[in-house]
């Protein structure tokens, strides 16, 4: 309940400080989104960008626990980290915290580890993931309104 609050404070915090919306504007947006992800001359390169991303997630994750000292097989990398992971996108939490590391509690015994090794890896997941896009966030606030250039 806590999680849902928050998250529509920031909704409507974020509209009153981007202004009135109009209908002409939604829909420059929304051709822009559908443009952008599934264009004839885009799309193949949206899928790829997207299996390296999660290949660099899977693999970071088992880099994670490897930094801990848990080994994990090659095949727990390929079948269980992705389910891992998958619980974090889900919209239930921020970031995937909690979703994330409960999942990795639970499957992290299936090959062998037990469910502390899952939790310390799901949890060293998180801290460098934060690290990783704390660069990102801080040139965002330092200029919120930089004109955005691309391919048109």
């Amino acid at each position: 309940m806590l999680i849902a609050a928050v998250c529509l404070f920031a909704a409507i915090a974020i509209s009153l400080r981007a202004g009135p919306v109009s209908a002409h504007g939604l829909h420059r947006v929304m051709r822009a989104f559908i443009h952008s992800v599934a264009a004839r001359d885009i799309w193949k390169q949206q899928a790829m960008l997207s299996l390296g991303t999660a290949l660099c997630n899977v693999v970071a994750f088992a880099f994670c626990a490897a930094a801990l000292g848990v080994a994990v097989p090659v095949l727990a990398v390929v079948t269980i980290v992705p389910l891992i992971l998958f619980a974090m996108v889900l919209p239930l939490s921020i970031g995937g915290w909690g979703l994330r590391e409960g999942a990795a509690a639970v499957l992290f015994p299936v090959f062998g580890a037990g469910m502390s090794e899952g939790l310390a890896t799901s949890v060293a997941f998180g801290l460098v993931l934060l690290a990783t896009v704390l660069p990102g966030m801080m040139l965002t606030w330092m200029r919120p309104n930089a004109p955005v250039t691309g391919r048109h």
